[in-house]
Protein backbone atom coordinates (compact mmCIF):
# COMPACT_ATOMS: atom_id res chain seq x y z
CA UNK A 1 0.00 0.00 0.00
CA UNK A 2 1.37 3.36 -1.05
CA UNK A 3 1.14 6.03 1.66
CA UNK A 4 0.64 9.52 0.18
CA UNK A 5 3.24 12.10 1.21
CA UNK A 6 1.64 15.43 2.15
CA UNK A 7 2.12 18.12 -0.48
CA UNK A 8 3.83 20.53 1.92
CA UNK A 9 6.48 17.89 2.68
CA UNK A 10 6.99 17.03 -0.99
CA UNK A 11 7.55 20.67 -1.95
CA UNK A 12 9.71 21.58 1.05
CA UNK A 13 11.90 18.56 0.32
CA UNK A 14 12.93 19.88 -3.12
CA UNK A 15 16.61 20.57 -2.60
CA UNK A 16 18.08 18.90 -5.70
CA UNK A 17 16.95 18.71 -9.33
CA UNK A 18 13.88 16.45 -9.47
CA UNK A 19 10.96 15.54 -11.72
CA UNK A 20 7.39 16.24 -10.63
CA UNK A 21 4.04 15.58 -12.31
CA UNK A 22 1.19 18.09 -12.19
CA UNK A 23 -1.26 20.09 -14.28
CA UNK A 24 -0.38 23.75 -14.64
CA UNK A 25 -3.40 26.00 -14.02
CA UNK A 26 -2.24 28.26 -16.87
CA UNK A 27 -2.65 25.49 -19.46
CA UNK A 28 -5.86 24.66 -21.31
CA UNK A 29 -8.51 23.26 -18.93
CA UNK A 30 -8.83 20.11 -21.04
CA UNK A 31 -5.04 19.71 -21.29
CA UNK A 32 -3.26 16.86 -19.51
CA UNK A 33 -0.83 17.08 -16.60
CA UNK A 34 2.86 17.12 -17.53
CA UNK A 35 6.20 16.12 -16.09
CA UNK A 36 8.45 19.01 -15.08
CA UNK A 37 12.13 19.07 -14.30
CA UNK A 38 12.47 21.31 -11.25
CA UNK A 39 15.87 22.77 -10.36
CA UNK A 40 16.21 24.61 -7.03
CA UNK A 41 18.19 27.87 -7.02
CA UNK A 42 18.88 30.64 -4.46
CA UNK A 43 19.48 28.22 -1.60
CA UNK A 44 16.38 26.35 -2.76
CA UNK A 45 14.00 29.27 -2.17
CA UNK A 46 13.27 29.59 -5.90
CA UNK A 47 12.72 26.90 -8.51
CA UNK A 48 13.47 26.78 -12.22
CA UNK A 49 10.87 24.68 -14.05
CA UNK A 50 11.06 23.22 -17.54
CA UNK A 51 8.43 20.95 -19.00
CA UNK A 52 8.92 17.52 -20.53
CA UNK A 53 6.77 17.22 -23.62
CA UNK A 54 5.72 14.29 -25.76
CA UNK A 55 5.03 16.71 -28.64
CA UNK A 56 8.45 16.27 -30.22
CA UNK A 57 7.37 17.13 -33.76
CA UNK A 58 5.69 20.36 -32.63
CA UNK A 59 8.74 21.44 -30.61
CA UNK A 60 11.27 20.60 -33.32
CA UNK A 61 9.15 22.28 -36.02
CA UNK A 62 8.75 25.40 -33.87
CA UNK A 63 12.52 25.78 -33.42
CA UNK A 64 13.63 24.43 -36.81
CA UNK A 65 14.49 27.92 -38.11
CA UNK A 66 16.47 28.76 -34.95
CA UNK A 67 19.41 26.31 -34.76
CA UNK A 68 20.67 27.95 -31.57
CA UNK A 69 17.31 27.33 -29.87
CA UNK A 70 16.87 23.92 -31.51
CA UNK A 71 20.07 22.82 -29.76
CA UNK A 72 18.36 23.44 -26.40
CA UNK A 73 15.84 20.63 -26.96
CA UNK A 74 16.90 17.49 -25.08
CA UNK A 75 15.50 14.12 -26.08
CA UNK A 76 14.84 11.73 -23.19
CA UNK A 77 13.79 8.11 -23.24
CA UNK A 78 12.24 5.68 -20.80
CA UNK A 79 15.77 4.44 -20.15
CA UNK A 80 16.52 7.95 -18.75
CA UNK A 81 13.17 8.49 -17.01
CA UNK A 82 11.25 5.17 -16.66
CA UNK A 83 7.91 6.80 -15.78
CA UNK A 84 7.57 8.60 -19.14
CA UNK A 85 4.33 7.69 -20.90
CA UNK A 86 5.70 8.54 -24.37
CA UNK A 87 9.11 7.33 -25.53
CA UNK A 88 10.92 9.37 -26.65
CA UNK A 89 9.92 12.67 -25.06
CA UNK A 90 11.69 16.02 -24.97
CA UNK A 91 12.79 18.58 -22.41
CA UNK A 92 12.35 22.05 -23.88
CA UNK A 93 15.14 24.03 -22.24
CA UNK A 94 14.09 27.17 -24.14
CA UNK A 95 10.87 27.37 -22.16
CA UNK A 96 11.77 27.79 -18.50
CA UNK A 97 10.07 29.54 -15.65
CA UNK A 98 11.32 30.90 -12.34
CA UNK A 99 8.88 30.20 -9.50
CA UNK A 100 9.31 30.93 -5.78
CA UNK A 101 9.07 27.61 -3.93
CA UNK A 102 6.30 29.05 -1.76
CA UNK A 103 4.23 29.77 -4.91
CA UNK A 104 4.48 26.29 -6.41
CA UNK A 105 1.22 25.03 -4.78
CA UNK A 106 -0.67 27.90 -6.45
CA UNK A 107 0.70 26.90 -9.86
CA UNK A 108 -0.87 23.47 -10.18
CA UNK A 109 -4.45 22.31 -10.36
CA UNK A 110 -5.27 20.45 -7.10
CA UNK A 111 -7.90 18.37 -8.91
CA UNK A 112 -5.05 16.56 -10.69
CA UNK A 113 -2.67 16.45 -7.75
CA UNK A 114 1.10 16.78 -7.50
CA UNK A 115 3.55 13.92 -7.42
CA UNK A 116 7.31 13.80 -7.18
CA UNK A 117 8.22 11.13 -9.72
CA UNK A 118 11.99 11.29 -9.37
CA UNK A 119 13.53 12.86 -6.24
CA UNK A 120 16.95 13.32 -7.83
CA UNK A 121 17.65 13.75 -11.55
CA UNK A 122 20.86 11.94 -12.56
CA UNK A 123 23.85 14.29 -12.57
CA UNK A 124 24.64 13.79 -16.27
CA UNK A 125 21.08 14.71 -17.30
CA UNK A 126 21.11 17.69 -14.92
CA UNK A 127 24.32 18.93 -16.56
CA UNK A 128 22.77 18.59 -20.02
CA UNK A 129 19.67 20.52 -18.95
CA UNK A 130 21.59 23.36 -17.29
CA UNK A 131 23.97 23.64 -20.26
CA UNK A 132 21.02 23.74 -22.69
CA UNK A 133 19.33 26.46 -20.63
CA UNK A 134 22.55 28.50 -20.60
CA UNK A 135 22.93 28.07 -24.36
CA UNK A 136 19.32 28.96 -25.16
CA UNK A 137 18.92 32.32 -26.93
CA UNK A 138 15.42 32.81 -25.48
CA UNK A 139 15.90 32.15 -21.76
CA UNK A 140 16.06 35.31 -19.65
CA UNK A 141 19.57 36.21 -18.45
CA UNK A 142 18.44 36.36 -14.80
CA UNK A 143 17.45 32.68 -14.94
CA UNK A 144 20.75 31.74 -16.56
CA UNK A 145 22.62 33.65 -13.86
CA UNK A 146 20.81 31.75 -11.10
CA UNK A 147 21.71 28.36 -12.56
CA UNK A 148 25.22 27.27 -11.81
CA UNK A 149 26.98 25.35 -14.56
CA UNK A 150 27.94 21.95 -13.16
Amino acid sequence: MKIPIPLSIQISSIEAPCVCHFKDKQHRPEGPPHFYVIIPVNSATDLVLTMITSQIVSATDYYSNRPDAYASLIAVRKSDLPFLSVDPSMINCNNVELVPKADLPRKFDPAFGFEMKLPTVPEELTKRIITAIHNSPVVKPIIKKLLKVL
